[in-house]
């Protein structure tokens, strides 16, 4: 039986008709109706978290892994404002989280009476769409709340929608037999071949030196067209890691050498989301280059400040439809050049041999035993998803960062999200910061043993450390940098995860095996302590192996460790 709240049932037959298949559910009373209908309907898999603010990231962990809309519902009150970071993460990902809140009767609101707050367009500006789903009074309002709720599933798809359902009392009455028979509304697909304007085609092949750019796209199927376009000689292609493209440790070649010292554009393409390498982004801002913006963005985006042409095509339609164009296109010497060069950086990672535990080589050594148990890679802001940039590429398996907003928190809670629902393991990097400030993510019942948290534990913010002019301040270490003696130990034991810990680098091998090949029934944590002065060292090790391979780059790659 569902519930006699008739905007409720409307709203739970248009979820199940629009294919929702998973809702994250939080505790409340108000929002037990809602919860109720959700876990009555077989049309859909509940999963339970306490904490909103984690909840609301877990969801969009799924809708990022899955590529389809995950629902997180949350009651009046404060829990709606504890989803904001998520929502602004999934805003600027284009990720199609829909956030579902109970609410209490409008006449309450600011009267003094629990858990009343103002709540419809309180996600707003990030939410692509918001909605408020009124009792229905007569036909007239249920018409009404059927078209907005066409339009929100009409608009979820593109990026995080916002409902908020008012209900009033008496809450807990279920005797509705089934739910109202629903009409959604579909939107047709274009079936043409998406193609490049002839203008820009033409720009392509009169370049000296075109440049395309690709930052994090979410869901990218890479096939041999694009493969195929990563390596053309007729356009210098510098995929972001969260792109999912191959060949991104040319961007982090470039973070640590320099563009300037490999590439000079003439034509600079842009696709796909934010970066994780900012030297790149600030180098395109000075060429002076024209760039030509491809993405279906909800405003003008000009990253690099000269912006000449937007082409409104989806990422990957982008990505292939410049593939199609460069197909039969001419090598071009300087572009050549520019790979010749960034090739012989593939060496790196075996020519970084650490003989002191630090982060760079914890995930160095993780990289290796993933390969044989390969799965998901979450990785957090900040240090973490730059340290891993040396070592990535050519995982076979997605990698995914909260790069939408940057910011540390619910990290943990995505990969959380994607745990589960994934067959597969699901290996997330995180740093002391992200990580105690999301540990709510593992209160979880649901987590099994497929999700593999690797911990970098130096003590504090070790990414402060290498902004110049900080270490001056005698406020660097204890406010900004948040320095601590903190261990997971204890929140691993309280939570039921496998716990291994190492503190030398003798002891890697062994706790690494464990972790990766692990087959209990709950999640597995290991925690790396290194220190700060050990992980600066090795920074300086990798930056001097960067350098002393651009003064060789002309040499043959298997003699560059020698």
């Amino acid at each position: 039986m569902f519930c006699d709240k008739s905007n409720v049932n409307i709203l739970t037959a248009y979820m199940a008709a629009c294919g929702i298949r998973h809702v994250v559910v939080c505790p409340g009373s108000r929002n037990a109706v809602l919860v109720h209908n959700f876990a009555v309907c077989d049309a859909f898999t509940c999963h339970a978290v306490t904490d909103e603010r984690s909840s609301a990231f877990v969801a969009l962990g799924m809708a990022a892994s899955l590529s389809e809309p995950v629902a997180v519902c949350v009651t009046s009150g404060t829990a709606l404002l504890n989803t904001l970071p998520a929502v602004a993460e999934a805003h600027y990902r284009g990720l199609p989280l829909l956030v579902i809140s109970a609410d209490r009767p409008q006449q309450w609101i600011g009267q003094q009476d629990g858990q009343t707050l103002p709540q419809p367009c309180a996600l707003a500006p990030y939410a692509t769409f918001s909605a408020q789903l009124h009792e229905l009074t007569d036909e007239a309002s249920r018409i009404w709340l059927c078209r907005l709720l066409n339009e929100a599933f009409l608009v979820l798809p593109h990026g995080p929608v916002h409902l908020n359902v008012p209900i009033s009392e008496p809450l807990f009455s279920f005797t509705t037999p089934e739910l109202p028979a629903v009409r959604p509304a579909s939107c047709y697909v274009r079936t043409t071949k998406a193609l490049l304007p002839d203008e820009v085609v033409e720009r392509l092949e009169a370049a000296r030196c075109p440049v395309l750019v690709v930052g994090q796209v979410d869901g990218l199927h890479v096939d041999d067209e694009l493969r195929d376009l990563v390596s053309s000689g007729a356009l210098l292609v510098l995929p972001e890691v969260l792109s999912g493209l191959p060949g991104s440790h040319r961007t982090k070649v470039l973070e640590e050498v320099g563009p300037e010292s490999v590439f000079k554009p003439d034509l600079v393409l842009h696709v796909g989301g934010t970066f994780v390498n900012k030297r790149v982004k600030l180098y395109l801002r000075h060429t002076g280059a024209d760039v030509v913006r491809i993405g279906q963005d909800r405003g003008l985006v000009d990253t690099f400040n000269h912006l000449a042409a937007v082409v409104p095509l989806t990422a990957g339609e982008g990505l292939h439809a410049i593939a199609r164009a460069v197909n039969n296109m001419q090598e071009k010497k300087a572009v050549r050049m520019a790979l010749d060069c960034l090739k012989g950086f593939q060496v790196v990672p075996r020519c970084f041999r650490p003989n002191r535990l630090n982060d760079l080589g914890v995930i160095q050594k993780a990289f290796e035993y993933m390969r044989e148990y390969p799965g998901p890679l979450h990785l957090a802001n900040s240090n973490s998803v730059r340290n891993a940039l040396h070592f990535v590429d050519g995982y076979p398996y997605p990698v995914y960062c909260n790069r939408g907003t940057n910011g540390i928190e619910g990290s943990l809670s995505t990969a959380v999200g994607h745990a589960l629902i994934s067959d597969t393991p699901v290996y997330v990097f995180i740093g002391d910061l992200s990580f105690f400030y999301d540990q709510n993510a593992l209160w979880n019942s649901e987590l099994c043993g497929n999700l593999r948290i690797l911990l970098l534990n130096n003590g504090g913010g070790q990414i402060f450390s290498t902004l110049p002019g900080l270490g001056a301040s005698p406020a660097a270490s204890k406010y900004v940098s948040a320095t601590h003696h903190t261990s997971a130990q204890g929140i691993a034991h309280s939570y039921g995860v496998s716990y291994y810990s190492v503190r030398r680098n003798d002891e890697l091998d062994t706790a690494l095996a464990a972790w990766s090949r692990s087959s209990g029934a709950r999640p597995v944590l290991l925690e790396a302590f290194t220190t700060p002065a050990d992980n600066d060292a090795a920074a300086k090790v990798m930056h001097g192996i960067y350098e002393r391979l651009m003064k060789k780059s002309s040499e043959n790659a298997s003699n560059l460790c020698e």
